[in-house]
């Protein structure tokens, strides 16, 4: 059963049918039109089939993004770990590295040009961690102040992993 208000067809529940029309005016009209806005408004979110294919598609590409950037943050992890253990192996513990093996350090860290200078002055891992500032510059030749607190930066990180 439906009735007509102010041009509206609204639904009207068979149990009310019964009653006089000046209780349908008191207590039901706006209840009535509460619910069948309310219908309205959740008919408007149903979908037609097919027509939210656009959005399944781009919860899968959301989703096929999200699980490629976890497994190139799991790979990247991974290669971190493995560089840690790589150096763990390589580096062993500073103070007992060789001429060469300071010079592999410099080549590493991007000092290739003081591998010559630091042999010839015959640095090795125990000299290196004792090594100042004023001694890179004076006695080493480091007289470029940015690279000199990059390299010192460096030698403190490794007196740091030495103890």
């Amino acid at each position: 059963m439906f009735a007509t208000i102010g041009g509206l067809l609204l639904p009207i529940p068979l149990f009310l049918a019964g009653f006089s029309l000046l209780s349908l005016l008191s207590g039901i009209i706006i209840p009535a039109i509460v619910a069948a806005l309310l219908g309205i408004f959740v008919l408007s979110k149903l979908t037609v089939p097919g027509t939210d294919q656009v959005s399944e598609e781009e919860d899968e590409k959301t989703s096929a993004e999200e699980e490629e950037k976890k497994a190139e943050d799991r790979l990247n992890e991974e290669m971190q770990r493995e560089l840690l253990e790589f150096d763990r192996r390589l580096l062993g513990e500073v103070s007992e590295w060789s001429v060469g093996e300071v010079g592999s350090w410099l080549l590493q860290i991007g000092f290739e040009d003081l591998v010559v200078e630091f042999a010839r002055n015959e640095i090795d891992g125990q000299t290196l961690i004792t090594l100042g500032k004023e001694e890179l510059r004076d006695d080493l030749g480091v007289t470029s102040l940015p690279r000199r607190r990059k390299l010192s930066e460096q030698i403190d990180a490794l007196k740091a992993r030495s103890h």
